[in-house]
């Protein structure tokens, strides 16, 4: 603490039992200088619970932070670096909208693999670039996939979010509702909030793509020139449905990127391989 002749040192170990200064509802939070001081900020709910919020941002808070949630006026007391409450200010404001009521939320932790990767990936699952003709996401193969390094330079509408580098991805889920996913690098998780349909199947996909083993490139993206890609798509799952073997309907996902006229396929090479035949099969010039 300061003031114009005098400064006055605190452990930051009694920042939750002593005064810290309070911004102010109309206060930008990015335009204080110091991102390392702690201060207190409220933050108005309007659709989310903010007991429920609380739960959200508890793990985000520093060591020495403190939440506090008041239902009857609606709002979120938190003590961090400002920093910090950047961060959990934009995640506020994702979750805080309209359809909350319809949703659950959840923080998956990652142990093995990219959390940023993971959440690309994610958004090709679950139907970010698939455009509205087809939604054919299903649960995961047991013998799992994991995302490779590639997975970086694929294409992605997330929005940056600042210094902190989170991104946060929105996309449409199988069921019709907005999902959104958050990276959080530094403590390597992510934050997700879906319907319930749509959660179990981001669960799913999480456990099978977070796994100690090499990276390996299990998917790959084939162009599409002459058919309709959500044709070729429904083509393909149809002829896997037929072929005989159950574990080998399992193994194999097949997904349209519609605007990248692309289909990606995931599984095993072999199984790769035979896709790309049926393929050339589907995809030929008309007439």
């Amino acid at each position: 603490e300061h003031t114009d002749y005098v400064i006055q040192l605190k452990a930051i170990t009694d920042v939750k039992t002593g005064p810290v200064p309070t911004v102010s509802a109309g206060q930008a939070l990015a335009m204080i200088e110091n991102k390392k001081q702690v201060v207190q900020t409220f933050f108005k709910l309007v659709n989310y619970s903010p007991s429920q919020m609380g739960q959200v941002v508890q793990p985000l808070i520093g060591e020495h932070g403190y939440v506090s949630a008041d239902e009857t006026t609606g709002q979120l007391l938190v003590i961090d670096t400002v920093e910090n409450l950047m961060r959990i200010e934009r995640i506020i404001a994702v979750f805080d909208v309209s359809d909350a009521g319809k949703t659950i939320q959840k923080v998956f932790p990652i142990r093995y693999g990219d959390p940023a990767e993971i959440v690309q990936l994610l958004r090709i699952l679950l139907g970010g670039e698939a455009g509205s003709g087809s939604r054919s996401i299903r649960a995961p193969s047991r013998g799992g996939m994991r995302p490779s390094s590639s997975s970086r330079s694929s294409s992605s509408s997330s929005s940056r979010s600042g210094t902190s580098g989170t991104a946060t991805s929105v996309v449409i889920g199988p069921s019709q509702m907005p999902v959104i996913l958050i990276p959080e690098q530094n403590r390597r998780w992510i934050i997700a909030r879906a319907s319930p349909e749509d959660m179990k199947l981001i669960e799913e996909w999480i456990t099978r793509l977070d796994r100690e083993e090499p990276i390996k490139k299990d998917y790959e993206t084939i162009p599409i020139t002459y058919a309709d890609v959500s044709e070729v798509a429904s083509r393909l799952n149809e002829a896997l449905q037929n072929m005989p073997g159950q574990e080998l309907k399992a193994s194999v996902l097949v997904q349209p990127l519609v605007k990248a006229r692309q289909i990606m396929v995931f599984g095993r090479e072999d199984r790769r391989e035979m896709v790309k035949k049926l393929i050339q099969e589907i995809d030929i010039p008309p007439g």
